[in-house]
């Protein structure tokens, strides 16, 4: 059969279902009951060997909520999570503080961790409208705009979301202020799973040599679909920039998504 993520499977049988409702519960037993076979996503064991090659890499420890060892057992764990069952609960928190705690106590904490400074130079440029939805950076195209919207988490996550939307493509005006080369990083809304809603696009670094002629640095291209069900923002390294004056091309060259390429912020 199909693979179908339960948040779908709530929705397409019946009446969605609050996650904590006793109504929830009797849906999903009578489904294993009907033969419905539970599983855990394939992609959970790659997340895993993901986190742990990176907590390998540092030293460093992963803490995790219990889950059961199969997923037809998973309505006991239901109050470590909100309604929405991506975000944890008070419940849910409380469990990961304590994991941590009972962590803590079986390792000798470095009193002086500190490895050095963010960055030995002092310079960074990072500026976001994502929070403020006033982008103070010089933008052109042809219908951008700054769009906001609601997520549909839980209140105490239920901010206002703002970006900039590039329905046709368009331009963003940076400087490098700094005296030396830095990084050119690139704020951009992705969603998931597949299909998706925004397209893939095309970034381009338009600047200008010693005789002011015109350099066009290699183009990147940016997916914003996620394997994930999610809706968060990713940075993406578009290139290196010398000091002065750029301009960031946006060219979508995807067409038939629900929504335009979205751009929250740029960080050099």
């Amino acid at each position: 059969g199909d693979w179908v993520h339960i948040n779908t499977w709530n929705l397409i049988n019946g009446n969605r279902e609050e996650l904590h409702s006793l109504a929830y519960k009797h849906k999903f037993e009578e489904s294993v009951q009907n033969g419905i076979n539970w599983v855990w996503s394939p992609k959970t064991d790659e997340r895993k060997l993901a986190l742990d090659e990176i907590a390998a890499s540092v030293g460093g420890y992963i803490v995790s909520l219990p889950k059961p060892h199969k997923p037809r057992f998973f309505l006991q764990y239901r109050n470590l999570f909100d309604p929405d069952g991506h975000h944890l609960s008070n419940a849910g928190h409380n469990e990961l503080a304590e994991e941590i705690s009972s962590l803590l106590d079986t390792l000798q904490i470095n009193e002086t961790p500190r490895l050095g400074a963010w960055d030995d130079a002092g310079e960074d440029v990072c500026v976001s409208w994502f929070r403020s939805g006033n982008c103070v950076l010089e933008v052109h195209g042809e219908g951008v705009q700054m769009v906001s919207w609601m997520s549909n988490g839980p209140a105490i996550y239920n901010q206002r979301k703002n970006a900039l939307s590039f329905p046709f493509g368009g331009d963003i005006v940076i400087n490098n202020p700094t005296m030396k080369t830095m990084d050119l990083y690139l704020d951009f809304m992705a969603e998931g799973p597949p299909p998706g809603i925004y397209p893939l696009t095309e970034i381009v670094i338009e600047s200008r040599g010693p005789d002011q002629s015109v350099i066009l640095s290699e183009p990147r291209y940016i997916d914003p679909t996620e394997s994930w069900r999610v809706h968060v923002i990713k940075p993406a390294f578009i290139n290196t920039v010398l000091p002065g004056e750029h301009i960031v091309h946006i060219r979508p060259i995807e067409y038939g998504k629900d929504q335009p390429f979205r751009i929250t912020g740029i960080n050099l």
